[in-house]
């Protein structure tokens, strides 16, 4: 294809855009296959067992019409949620009908070539092909002309602040990972390297989880902190350990937004990050099979780029909370009442009766945000004198 034709492509609208782009996308791609093929050494494949018969077929698409029956429900708000909170629904609904017009003309800055380049290059090798049967690999070996063309298409996203709908196609894994098109993974990474200086500064100092030179051991030092000084002081002490129900699939995406607006990204980043939650969907893929797709209502993606910052955000306030309230555990003058790890949160003190309006904060912030604790998971620890 001559370059003649990939700009009248690009210069089409978006609207009419995807499937002009996806044929464009697989002729590049197909280009390069044949190229790299005849340079693949060849391999003689091993005898497979044959054990299929069609009872387990008929089993496995059963299981497979359930699970993505159960992934659909889970990805549709509750009603019952929406009601409880009506009136703070409404009001956040508001809010981010005034944030969309606040930022709708505060353009941002294309993508550049080292931007695209670098994004390709942080992505792991050898992981499961998106929808559109496109890995990793097929973008590095496809060559300058295909590296060129995304250029200008992601531009032209940045540009209008809008992603489209073929590029939220997501694919469900049995364990509940969704693999995005390859071409959303690097429009989410080239946002994220841009957005997160702010997420950075705005993310409660308690939050270790998805952290750059932090993590878990991080998170348990604090605990650890608290026990050892309580052990040695023969002092008493609480701690609790809230688990919420499938935190990152039900993530309100109004709040989301909202919260993402109040952490300065107030630009078409913001307008970009809308459109990958607006009109998205996703189908199961399991032994080879695929179920219809399904709209995402709710949640970030397990597997997307950015969603672990972006439940940061969303879970940002509650730390925020139990940081102002200045109840419970001191180490010095540091306050010690909460640590967390992305959606593991664990509230520490020395009296049950600080203790309990923690927990009541954790249990009214869920009830706000429509997700729920649960108690058969939620573990508690009293160390006594």
């Amino acid at each position: 294809m001559t370059n003649e034709q990939s700009d009248s492509i690009l210069n089409m609208p978006l609207d009419t855009l995807e499937q002009a782009v996806l044929e464009q996308v697989h002729e590049f791609l197909n280009d390069a296959a044949v190229t790299c093929a005849s340079n693949k050494p060849r391999y003689k494949a091993k005898p497979k067992l044959n054990v299929w018969s069609p009872d387990i077929k008929l089993a496995l698409d059963e299981i497979r019409k359930y699970y993505a029956q159960w992934l659909k429900n889970l990805a549709t708000p509750e009603e019952s949620t929406v009601l409880e909170n009506r009136q703070y629904y409404q009001k956040v609904e508001y809010d981010i009908g005034l944030i969309t017009e606040i930022v709708k003309d505060k353009n941002i800055q294309p993508a550049t070539l080292e931007e695209l380049q670098k994004a390709i290059k942080s992505f792991n090798k050898g992981k499961s092909a998106d929808i559109y049967e496109i890995t990793v690999e097929h973008i590095l070996h496809a060559g300058k002309n295909l590296e060129w063309f995304l250029l200008n298409l992601i531009s032209i996203i940045f540009k209008k602040g809008k992603v489209p709908e073929m590029l939220k196609e997501g694919l469900l894994t049995p364990v509940g990972i969704t693999v995005l098109p390859v071409l959303n993974k690097v429009i989410e990474t080239i946002v994220k390297v841009r957005i997160n200086p702010a997420v950075l500064v705005t993310q409660n100092v308690t939050q270790q989880g998805f952290t750059a030179g932090s993590g878990p051991a991080n998170a348990a030092l604090p605990v650890e902190e608290i026990y050892r000084k309580a052990k040695d002081n023969n002092q008493e002490y609480e701690l609790v350990l809230l688990d919420a129900k499938s935190a990152f699939d039900v993530v309100i995406h109004s709040h989301l937004m909202k919260r993402l607006y109040h952490a300065g990204i107030d630009d078409k980043h913001w307008t970009i990050i809308q459109s990958m939650h607006t009109d998205a969907t996703s189908a199961v893929k399991w032994n080879g099979q695929t179920s219809e797709l399904f709209n995402v209502l709710q949640g970030v993606r397990q597997g997307g780029i950015l969603s672990t910052d972006l439940y940061k955000l969303y879970i940002n306030p509650l730390l925020n909370m139990l940081e102002t309230s200045n109840l419970a555990c001191r180490i010095g003058n540091i306050l010690c009442n909460t640590s967390a790890c992305a959606d593991d949160v664990a509230l520490i003190s020395k009296k049950t009766t600080d203790m309990q309006v923690q927990i009541n904060m954790a249990n009214t912030f869920a009830g706000m945000e429509g997700y729920k604790l649960q108690p058969k998971k939620k573990h508690g620890y009293k160390h006594q004198t």
